[in-house]
């Protein structure tokens, strides 16, 4: 999903909101599963959308050469060294996809991230 749980959430209630707003679904109409604005409107969560917009830029640039600017940028944000930082910490690019491919994925998850790794080096 998004970063976190909660704000991954609230996308998507925010998503389906909007969805129901364009399919005219008013207040007294029930809808017994939120999977229902996405089936009608052929539609997927907005999290699942950042989920894979966040892989395919990640790959694209791992698959990029070393001292090309996203590459120096990224490796500048995720430096160690140096002062420390005012504020919260940083999360590293590699905790959030180990926590994206957990949420998403059943008990093959430390293979597929072994297997993605290697791929994109």
């Amino acid at each position: 999903m998004v970063s976190d749980k909660a704000r991954g959430h609230k996308l998507n209630t925010f998503h389906r909101r909007q969805l129901r707003t364009i399919l005219n679904i008013k207040y007294p109409t029930v809808i017994k599963k939120n999977s229902a604005p996405y089936q009608q409107t052929g539609e997927t969560p907005i999290s699942l959308i950042i989920l894979e917009a966040r892989w395919r830029l990640f790959g694209h640039i791992l698959r990029q050469a070393i001292n090309t600017p996203p590459n120096v940028a990224m490796t500048k944000y995720f430096k160690t060294e140096g002062s420390k930082r005012r504020g919260r910490p940083k999360t590293p690019i590699v905790t959030t996809l180990r926590r994206d491919l957990k949420s998403h994925s059943s008990d093959h998850w430390p293979t597929r991230l072994t297997y993605l790794t290697k791929a994109f080096r």
